[in-house]
């Protein structure tokens, strides 16, 4: 579909930029059906002389030699009229292939989004797995993120490394790259919504949620341990798609696994690419953009936008290359920064706003 609209548009720009010779064959048609209509008499009676190679009457059933016709060449004005509609309906063709792409895009993800957001007892599907599988995690692990809480800290800290182990990275490192993944817009934005709708009671029920999250979490990462793959040059694979696959294959459930592991790679796609990359860069633009003025759009893009764009994309391509090493090094030296940045700043909002803070509860 993009070879496609590519070639569309390549040959929109031929006739845009087509020479006028090539557009004056049909006015020369035009000129010559035009002197094949005036007859010999018509021409008497304008008082002019019959040419030397006339027709004879006796001749006039048949059909005369084809004569070339030396026309003056057409003003490419005409020709430039005609190129810009040719073009103009060529953009359209393409607009309209990108339109079907992105209505099926949009039938796919409204699909998911109602099976996912399906209301049971007027609750959402998915918040009801979430929690219910939350607090069944914590009860089962007999409440793991209160008991493992100060350990956690100690193998941040560095206690228990061991460069002699497997795995590519430090405990802090890994801890930091999951936060640089966990922590970001959603955790600003979506608050902000939830408090705007819900009222001050929403911060509650976020901390009470949480706190049951940390065991799944947990779960989560040592599942994660449990099934990753490590290669003979050190290098590891694992996530979700590894143990779901492999779990479930272990009961029996081979082909279900297979399944879901792979549905999971192919959904996580499609969160980086919206989730993860467009709606981080669009709001961190539209935030960079009310103090710094944007240019001017051309042919429906922003040059400014999109320049943000792929320095974006070149500074994170940069690290990601780099492989799960670089990654984590970057993070370790980012993720601190940034979170002091953001707890300091929102402690620094509820201080502006400390007399407010009677009236929400």
């Amino acid at each position: 579909m993009r070879k496609c609209s590519l070639l569309l548009v390549f040959l929109g720009a031929l006739m845009v930029c087509a020479p006028g010779y090539l557009m004056a064959e049909e006015p020369a048609a035009k000129n010559v059906e035009t002197q094949k209509k005036d007859s010999p008499k018509k021409a008497e009676e304008k008082g002019e002389k019959k040419p030397a190679n006339a027709v004879p009457a006796a001749d006039k059933d048949k059909k005369p030699a084809a004569r070339v016709v030396k026309v003056d060449r057409p003003e490419a004005a005409k020709p430039a009229k005609r190129a810009p509609a040719v073009a103009k309906k060529v953009t359209k063709k393409v607009k309209k292939k990108k339109n079907i792409v992105v209505h099926g895009f949009e039938v796919f993800v409204g699909f998911l989004g109602k099976t996912v957001f399906f209301p049971i007892f007027g609750f959402p599907f998915v918040v009801i797995i979430l929690v219910l599988g939350s607090i069944f995690f914590t009860f089962r692990m007999g409440f793991i993120n209160l008991r493992g809480f100060a350990h956690s800290i100690q193998i941040i800290r560095g206690k228990y490394d061991n460069p002699d182990d497997e795995g590519e990275i430090s405990h802090f490192q890994a801890l930091t790259s999951s936060l640089s993944a966990t922590v970001g817009l959603g955790n600003i934005a979506g608050v902000a919504v939830a408090v705007g709708k819900g009222g001050a009671g929403a911060v509650f029920w976020m901390i009470l949620i949480a706190f049951f999250g940390m065991t799944a979490k947990f779960v989560e990462c040592s599942l994660a341990q449990m099934w990753r793959t490590i290669e003979d040059d050190g290098t590891v694979h694992g996530g979700p798609m590894y143990y779901i696959s492999r779990g479930l294959e272990e009961k029996n459930l081979g082909v279900a696994g297979k399944f879901l592991g792979g549905f999971f790679a192919v959904c996580i796609i499609g969160g980086a690419f919206g989730g993860g990359n467009m709606f981080q860069a669009n709001q961190s633009f539209e935030l960079i953009a009310k103090y710094v003025p944007a240019t001017t759009p051309v042919m429906g893009v922003n040059p400014y936008a999109l320049g943000f764009g792929l320095l974006l994309a070149i500074i994170v391509g940069l690290i990601i290359l780099g492989g799960i090493k670089r990654i984590g090094s970057a993070t370790s030296k980012i993720v601190p920064f940034m979170v002091a940045l953001y707890i300091g700043t929102a402690i620094i909002i509820i201080l502006m706003n400390v007399g407010r803070i009677p009236g929400l509860l």
